[in-house]
């Protein structure tokens, strides 16, 4: 059986590895990246480098005509999802599998953290915190200047609307324009007059959000429905390298009331966080997250039963977890070439 990964974060590295470490079929693995030298490429029996162009109908069309060319049998997508899910059954109509969410409206709607804030909201899923969204650094102003006075106690982050990973995600913090910065980083904060010298360099922008910063431990929830039940587990970080993996009902209850109204049957990622004892919702992720392997040291592979769903297989549905596990990392130098 042949698997595609596309491009991929590093991390698929451990997923492919939990897949084949439990699969009793021969597995073909076939990898592809922008970049020639990405660390998976050492686990793959084939390796293609991918055109550079933006993700679109044009590179799912690629993707089509690359399973068909080089008869994948399973596609196993990170890079262009909503555009693949667009033409989802081209894919089945050639006998092609896709492990992802194939339902384009709910991926476009969870793509925008606006959409996903109102279906937890409407449905009374869990607490979604107050957010506006801005386009000129005229209304920035205001929205900070509202939630300052409306929220005295916290301060103010804003991120884009739609964004993976966070990468824009920043605190205003007015404390840091001073020496001490200097040994203590400076991280993802930035001052208030920083923010405004650089949004005022454009008349407008892609849509940000502003909120008031959730400072409570994140908790990610790796999910997935299944024809046997509902399989959930709760990562927390717990400082620099060192997860907490444990199934508390009511956390968990959260991604499956979710899951259950969306009707969503492949893995996702739903991400929390606390503020003043209370979880707030962050986002959704319909892809497996880069850290879901951690969880077959609790004895949870998702990858390889989520595989076994989509190819109609038995699997052994996972023990629930007793207490907590904790699991850490470590670097590892790999020789690719």
């Amino acid at each position: 059986m042949k698997l595609w990964f596309n491009h991929w974060f590093s991390t698929v590295y451990n997923i492919i590895t939990s897949i084949k470490e439990e699969c009793k079929e021969e597995l073909i693995i076939v990898g592809s990246n922008e970049k020639k030298d990405a660390v998976y490429k050492v686990l793959c029996d084939e390796w293609y480098q991918e055109p550079v162009f933006k993700e679109g109908e044009k590179y799912a069309t690629w993707c089509l005509n690359f399973c068909k060319t080089h008869q994948i049998d399973v596609f196993i997508p990170r890079r262009g999802r909503k555009d693949i899910a667009k033409i989802y059954n081209e894919f089945q109509k050639n006998g092609i599998k896709v492990l992802m969410c194939s339902n384009y409206e709910l991926m476009q709607k969870l793509e925008s953290k606006i959409e996903t804030a109102k279906i937890f909201w409407e449905n009374h899923i869990c607490e979604v915190p107050e957010m506006i969204t801005v386009t000129n650094v005229h209304d920035f102003k205001k929205a900070y200047e509202y939630l300052s006075k409306k929220y005295p106690e916290d301060r103010i982050c804003f991120k884009y609307e739609e964004d993976e990973g966070g990468l824009s995600f920043r605190v205003i913090d007015n404390t840091i324009d001073t020496i001490k910065t200097l040994r203590n980083g400076r991280g993802l904060k930035i001052t208030y007059s920083e923010t405004i010298s650089m949004l005022s360099k454009q008349d407008r922008f892609d849509s940000l959000i502003l909120m008031i910063y959730l400072k409570g431990p994140e908790i990610s929830i790796d999910s997935l429905m299944t024809s046997k039940g509902f399989i959930g587990a709760v990562r927390e970080k717990k400082g620099s390298r060192i997860t907490e993996i444990y199934q508390d009902k009511d956390i968990i209850g959260i991604s499956e009331k979710f899951a259950r109204l969306t009707g969503i049957t492949m893995p996702y990622n739903l991400q929390l966080r606390y503020h003043n004892n209370k979880l707030y919702l962050l986002e959704v992720n319909t892809r497996m997250a880069g850290g879901i392997y951690k969880l077959c040291l609790a004895g949870i592979n998702i990858p390889y039963i989520a595989l076994c769903e989509l190819l109609g297989n038995d699997f052994e549905f996972p023990m629930n977890i007793s207490g907590k596990v904790i699991v850490s990392q470590i670097e590892t130098p790999i020789l690719l070439r």
